[in-house]
């Protein structure tokens, strides 16, 4: 399968949300006792809906929903308001020098996994800052990723290592410390559902879709 695709370049979004499915059963029973079990696999999801398009814009739009909607392709999804870490955000993209050295660009490298939902990350910069709903990125291909949402706030020690806490389990079974970490557009890989359109009218030319998040092994 070709690998993900980006969103069409130089197009805004007057609408956007993101936000995860966690999959769970809620049982209610006497004595006022409740009981919740969580089962499957917690999956993201996306809405956009652009503002009207200029005759370049509606017919890139149009060309890219043509293919996304295409059997077999997919994209890369990112938090459109949070594409780095908040602390971090300077309207840039990621930059700087690692801690121990070398060139950071947003990547660095998982160590160890401590469970499911808490790892160690090194090669970030010396005082790197993670907040509450920031977003990592753990990458085993270009079609294998899994995004999630840090829980703690955390600041990288002098050495660019930082423990890292968040929510919804990381799969260990198909991801291990060979991923890499992303915080710049850290993504996870969607496919367009249904076959949306742009419509060609003058009056109308607002394109909207919705995607939901696929996995691959």
């Amino acid at each position: 399968m070709a690998d993900p695709v980006n969103l069409p370049a130089g197009i805004g979004y007057e609408n956007f949300d993101m936000g995860i499915i966690a999959l769970k059963e809620t049982s209610r029973m006497e004595g006022r006792r409740v009981e919740s079990v969580a089962f499957g696999s917690s999956y993201w999801t996306a809405s956009y809906g652009t503002p009207f398009l200029q005759e370049d814009q509606l017919a890139n739009m149009d060309a890219w929903l043509l293919a996304a909607a295409s059997a077999g392709t997919t994209f890369l999804a990112h938090d459109l308001y949070r594409p780095r870490p908040r602390l971090e955000n300077n309207g840039s993209p990621l930059s700087g020098a690692k801690a121990l050295g070398g060139v950071f660009d947003g990547t660095a490298d998982l160590t160890i996994i401590t469970n499911s939902r808490e790892v160690i990350i090194e090669g970030l910069p010396d005082g790197f800052q993670l907040s509450i709903g920031d977003y990592l990125e753990f990458t085993m291909s270009p079609l294998i990723r899994s995004l999630h949402e840090i829980i703690e706030p955390v600041t990288a020690n002098s050495s660019g290592q930082a423990i890292v806490k968040f929510r919804h389990g990381l799969d260990t079974q198909h991801f291990t410390i060979a991923a890499d970490v992303q915080f710049e557009k850290s993504s996870c890989v969607m496919q367009v559902l249904g076959n949306p359109r742009v419509p060609k009218g003058w009056g109308a030319r607002r394109a909207s879709f919705e995607a939901s998040e696929v996995f691959f092994q």
